[in-house]
């Protein structure tokens, strides 16, 4: 998964480690004042690694190992 593939809602699926925002809101400016228009770099990093762990997560949970089934563990 690239970075550009995520959604605005994906985008904001984590909080901020630059910012602070919370999961859900936007990022805001380093001053302080208003919201950015998009998300910080960082952010972006983070959510693509939540989603990408979330799903092979999924992934290993329903697909059993071949070798355990055959030893019979």
């Amino acid at each position: 998964m690239k970075k550009s593939d995520l959604t605005a809602k994906q985008k904001l699926f984590v909080p901020c480690p630059v910012c602070a925002a919370g999961a859900g809101e936007r990022c805001k400016m380093y001053s302080g004042f208003g919201a950015r228009k998009e998300v910080h770099p960082e952010r972006k990093y983070f959510a693509m690694q939540a989603i990408e762990h979330e799903h092979g997560a999924v992934t290993q949970r329903e697909r059993p190992r071949s070798g355990a089934l055959a030893e019979g563990f």
